[in-house]
């Protein structure tokens, strides 16, 4: 009779075993990785497809410094600067529960998790979502790349932009820096900045 060889019952287990403890430690990285790369890669496009938005709104209507800007708290379906600027660029869907064609409202949150502010969002066709927040020193248009979804948090999913009316486009804004341990309010709202001043890449540094 031939010998054949073959692993025992007990190698088996213990090569399982160290697969699943490689897998265990390796699975929360990969994961990680996966999420980041799909976050940039999301707010790369947004933040293009808004510039030129912003930009077809010039054609039509001159430099940004012409515009009549006027405060405002929410995207509101008559509101004038909205609707003149804004909505004839964009094409808004109906989503799921609690949305409607118009929108809908959603807290948001820093990126230590405390609350921050209730804002109206408007869904775009990929998912994603514009909110408008104006008031007299600032300008601000907040995106989130993943619509309804939570965590709907700063430097998560959720990255502020500047109506920067003297260059007639949107940057990124830029203040307070891009950080999770702290109790200043838009702290995370930098985020978006430093991704892209990274070249499009998410960072060791990053709070993630």
């Amino acid at each position: 009779m031939k010998k054949f060889n073959a692993f025992t019952l007990a190698e088996v287990l213990v090569t399982l075993g160290v697969i699943g403890v490689i897998s265990a430690m390796t699975l929360p990285t990969v994961f990680s990785n996966y999420q980041k790369t799909v976050t940039v890669n999301k707010l790369k496009k947004m933040y293009s497809n808004l510039n030129s938005i912003m930009q077809m709104a010039v054609n039509d209507n001159g430099d940004m410094e012409t515009w009549d800007i006027k405060g405002m708290n929410h995207i509101t379906s008559d509101n004038e600067f909205y609707l003149k600027y804004i909505f004839p660029y964009l094409k808004i869907i109906k989503s799921d529960f609690h949305v409607t064609t118009e929108g809908y409202e959603r807290d948001i949150y820093n990126m230590n998790g405390t609350k921050l502010i209730s804002l109206f969002w408007q869904i775009l066709p990929d998912g994603t979502s514009i909110s408008l927040f104006f008031g007299p020193t600032y300008k601000w248009i907040f995106v989130d790349i993943n619509g309804p979804k939570l965590p709907n948090m700063l430097g998560k999913d959720v990255f502020m932009m500047d109506l920067n009316i003297h260059k007639n486009s949107l940057v990124f804004w830029q203040y307070y820096g891009c950080k999770k341990e702290t109790n200043e309010a838009f702290a995370g709202g930098a985020c978006g900045h430093k991704i892209m001043d990274d070249g499009w890449k998410i960072k060791e540094d990053y709070p993630w």
